[in-house]
């Protein structure tokens, strides 16, 4: 049984752009937990308010380029499938 490679691939990138998609909208929370996480764990429970707001930031960042990256990657591969039909 052969598969269609086309159709692998607009299923994975699918798939992608869902992660993706759902990593950049989750990034707030997630960055949250992650820098409440830090700071129960490593700082003792107790930091200065502007050192917690800048790592909370960071965390969401990082959270948010990981979705973005999953993201990108699956709408190249949406694209790529689109040009290999229409050619």
């Amino acid at each position: 049984m052969k598969l269609d490679t086309n159709l692998v691939m607009m299923s994975v990138s699918g798939l992608a752009v869902v992660v993706g998609a759902i990593i950049i909208l989750a990034s707030t929370g997630w960055g949250n937990d992650a820098a409440n996480a830090y700071l129960r764990s490593q700082a003792g429970g107790s930091m200065d308010t502007s050192t917690w707001l800048a790592l909370m930031q960071n965390y969401i960042a990082s959270y948010r380029q990981l979705g973005m990256v999953i993201l990108a990657g699956g709408i190249a591969g949406l694209l790529l499938v689109a040009w290999r039909r229409l050619n």
